[in-house]
């Protein structure tokens, strides 16, 4: 069910046509092994008073179609979405999306007096995999699945994958209702490169040569750094100057973002002197590619 509105090259980030994703803290009851921003659990920041006020002021200006809230547990911070969410000048034309752990459907009475907190709240995604389910019981999908339909919102699970193997959790889920489940494969990202956990590549896949970053028609604000592209590899990886700046205008600036936005993996490759056949299999994964291609350009490590 999740859908971006168009990219366009010449314009891309314009007003009402784009999706704003904002993480507005880190602090989360799970410590998944996989967790991109696991790193950043430990500090438990969250949108300071100056970042709220920036980030009100850039949704009023540019009017994003949609909304998208992670983390960290993002229901941590009911107040500041709810405040963030009340800046948006054109509220019938906005959808909001959360993107949560679940943590708070201990039953559905529970998931629904969470639900009910929100100002405004279209549609949930729910992380679950073979590491959530660590934390969170299978049969506690249903809670949050029943209290979403109950609210007439849309539902839909995010199933990371470590191996093909781990497509068999989307049998057990379907026990508990017919909604959407999107796989996408653990990337080298924060708690995955210390426990080892990545999905391993084979060999090198070509096909990601054609492709462009995953990410255009959306942009992400992280609590405590700034406005970027990226939501993976670049973001999280260490300090990485020129990726993160602190208002989207200097971002849509920025070399990366124009890069980004005019160049597929193959042009990229060329422009670097990268030479194809020197690409290990983990490259199969465009963040993962994007991150290499940046480092060598960039002479960072």
């Amino acid at each position: 069910f999740i859908s971006r509105p168009p990219f366009s090259v010449e314009n891309p980030m314009i007003p009402g046509n784009f999706e704003l994703n904002i993480l507005p803290g880190f602090k989360c009851g799970f410590r998944c092994a996989h967790c991109a921003v696991g790193p950043e659990l430990e500090t438990e920041a969250r949108l300071s008073q100056d970042e709220i006020r920036l980030l009100k002021k850039t949704i009023l200006e540019f009017r994003p179609a949609t909304l998208a809230f992670a983390g960290g547990e993002p229901t941590y911070y009911i107040d500041e979405i709810n405040e963030l969410v009340s800046a948006h000048p054109a509220p019938e034309k906005l959808t909001v999306r959360l993107t949560t752990n679940g943590q708070f459907a201990q039953d559905e009475a529970r998931a629904l007096s969470t639900l009910r907190a929100f100002r405004k709240l279209d549609q949930v995604q729910l992380s679950y995999d073979r590491f959530h389910e660590d934390y969170f019981p299978l049969q506690k999908v249903g809670h949050v699945a029943s209290a979403c339909k109950t609210l007439s919102m849309d539902f839909g699970v995010l199933l990371a994958m470590t191996s093909p193997l781990d497509l068999e959790i989307a049998g057990r889920l379907r026990a508990h209702g017919d909604f959407p489940i999107t796989a996408s494969k653990v990337l080298p990202v924060g708690d995955a490169i210390a426990n080892n956990v990545a999905y391993r590549h084979i060999e090198f896949d070509p096909k990601v040569l054609a492709e462009r970053c995953p990410n255009l028609g959306q942009m992400s604000y992280i609590c405590g750094r700034g406005f970027t592209l990226c939501c993976s590899s670049l973001a999280f990886n260490g300090s990485r100057d020129g990726v993160v700046h602190p208002t989207l205008p200097e971002h849509i600036e920025s070399p990366l973002f124009k890069s980004m936005s005019e160049y597929n993996f193959s042009d990229l490759l060329a422009r670097s002197g990268i030479q194809i056949d020197s690409l290990a299999p983990d490259m199969s994964s465009a963040c993962t590619l994007c991150e290499h291609i940046f480092c060598k350009e960039t002479k960072q490590p």
